[in-house]
């Protein structure tokens, strides 16, 4: 009762021209009884076609301009022929002056035909009208108005009551028995083909009556009868979308399953972030596509009649569906678990999602294949997946390798990356990992005191079963500090140094050499062990004869553990 305005949208068929005609008939009896405030409905209408059964049949447009709108409210007031002799702003005035003497309810119906300017002026007159007066609208757009109510779609359990009436009201009574019993025995798949869209369940109810089979309804065969029915459900709105709308939809109806992720639709599209989540709401604000939470995330999929609509229409252009659909079939290939003993090395686990998946097992194949991605690859594999730290790992390992970059530049970029790749790590286990392969870097880089520093804040932090290896690779940085203090003649600290190693050492190496680590990281560590036992001079045997810190990533290639 507050609002003098109210929008209602949702996509063509759905039922926005029904409510607001009941709004507006029940608004008409209480004016006749004396129960309203207002004086009158005025009900002004662009429709611009309707569906007959299996036909669309053009319409005269009442409602195209301001001066439309004019001239349907002068009629409650003055004769036609008065008004066909006003001049625009003469009409205006009249219009000024009807609307301070009485109330109206007034309803415009289907405003998705007007251009933005043209909605704009519309919007002026509504906002500029005397108090009083109560505007319903109904679009298939996002008008953006305040006060708006997104019209869905009937879920199974109206569907059901809805069909029922729908059988009753245009089945011959002896036909009833039979489509019932069609109806209830395949409804499932009925209601996926209709996706709960009223005049779509109207559509093949009404050919049932007219004896087509629902073998041949569900079996999605394109009859032409059917294309005028998409056609005025999704045309005006089709050709209203930008060029980035239509490429996400044409994204999801080439998908096998009609599902894609925020990331997985930026990995396809390569639509910029931001862009991208206002692209995404405009299309969910038009009910072209829906979105919906699982795991925690936010999946998106696209108005399954659409969906039909493109495909079999054939409204998506040749190359973009084979390019679109070459790149949807390339990330679910990388659908799958992850080997167990390279999940406990990478510190991934089970509650892992689709896209973390993907991303990994993308970056994990350039590994075991011994390729060097380019840039463009690896910026694609963390699109799918920003907390993807392998990729930062990848690279900067490359870079380090090859001796042409200044070491402070790689050191810096380093920190960066890993700072928001662990911002963007759900799991404990992950953001464990992300540290100590983190921590691999800096060894390359003989910077050791980061790897103390780092190893203590996650220690102190996190559970983990790799807390053995979180001490032995404290402990080897503690080994390289304590060589480089002796070397600058800093006795007591080169002390403290070993005194630390030592201990970590005896408490966590037994444990760490028993786990199925990567050759790769092992070897670094065993090194420093011997070395930091023959310093200490304890009667320990060798682990074996290991190397310094290994530089060659076809020990991950391969895959050594």
């Amino acid at each position: 009762h507050k609002n003098y305005l109210l929008s209602l949208t949702g996509d063509g068929g759905i039922g926005k021209t029904s409510i607001a005609y009941k709004v507006a008939y029940q608004v008409k009896e209480h004016i006749a009884k004396g129960e309203s405030e207002f004086d009158d409905v005025i009900w002004i209408s662009a429709k611009d076609q309707r569906i007959y059964f299996d036909e669309r049949r053009q319409l005269y447009q009442e409602f195209s301009s301001m001066e439309d709108l004019y001239n349907k409210i002068l009629v409650v007031f003055y004769d036609k022929k008065f008004i066909q002799g006003l001049d625009f702003p003469k009409k205006e005035e009249h219009v000024n002056q009807a609307l301070e003497s009485a109330k109206f309810f007034l309803v415009l119906d289907n405003l998705e035909v007007f251009s933005n300017e043209e909605l704009r002026a519309i919007h002026d007159f509504i906002k500029n009208a005397p108090l009083g007066h109560k505007f319903l609208l109904t679009s298939r757009h996002d008008l953006r108005v305040q006060e708006f109510i997104p019209v869905q779609k009937f879920d199974e359990s109206i569907s059901k009551i809805y069909i029922s009436d729908l059988i009753h009201d245009l089945v011959i009574k002896e036909k009833m028995p039979k489509i019932q019993w069609e109806i209830s025995d395949n409804f499932t798949a009925f209601y996926s083909v209709t996706n709960g869209n009223p005049l779509y369940i109207k559509f093949f109810i009404a050919q049932m009556a007219r004896n087509r089979d629902i073998k041949d309804i569900l079996n999605r065969r394109n009859l032409e009868g059917e294309k005028p029915l998409k056609a005025y459900c999704f045309d005006s709105t089709l050709s209203n979308l930008n060029a980035n709308e239509l490429l996400l939809m044409y994204s999801l109806a080439v998908t096998e399953n009609n599902q894609l992720n925020f990331y997985a639709l930026k990995y396809i599209t390569l639509i910029e972030h931001s862009e991208l989540q206002r692209t995404l709401e405009s299309l969910c604000s038009h009910s072209m596509l829906y979105k919906e939470y699982q795991n925690g995330q936010e999946i998106y999929s696209l108005n399954n009649l659409l969906r039909s609509y493109l495909i079999e229409e054939k409204r998506i252009p040749g190359a973009e569906y084979s390019r679109l659909h070459q790149k949807s079939r390339k990330i679910s290939n990388y659908d799958k678990d992850i080997n167990e003993k390279l999940a406990f090395n990478f510190g991934l686990t089970n509650k892992m999602n689709n896209n973390e998946c993907m991303s990994y097992n993308m970056i994990l194949e350039s590994l075991d294949n011994g390729e060097i991605p380019n840039e463009e690859h690896l910026q694609a594999i963390m699109t799918l997946y920003p907390g993807n730290y392998l990729v930062s790992f990848y690279k900067n390992f490359t870079k380090i390798k090859s001796n042409n970059i200044n070491p402070y530049n790689i050191y810096s970029e380093i920190n960066s990356e890993f700072a928001h790749i662990i911002s963007m790590n759900q799991y404990d286990e992950q953001i464990v990992m992300s540290y100590v392969w983190k921590s691999a870097l800096y060894i390359m880089l003989e910077k050791y005191d980061d790897v103390t520093k780092d190893i203590d804040y996650v220690m102190e932090t996190y559970e983990t079963e790799h807390k053995n290896l979180l001490g032995v690779l404290k402990a080897s940085a503690l080994n390289m500090l304590a060589v480089e203090a002796y070397r600058y003649n800093r006795y007591s600290k080169h002390d403290q140094y070993r005194e630390n190693a030592q201990s970590l050492f005896q408490e966590h190496f037994s444990g760490f050499l028993s786990k199925p680590y990567f050759f790769f990281l092992k070897r670094y560590m065993c090194f420093s062990y011997n070395k930091h036992n023959q310093h200490m001079q304890n009667n320990i045997k060798k682990v074996t004869d290991y190397a310094p810190f290994e530089r060659d990533l076809l020990l991950l290639k391969n895959q050594k553990l």
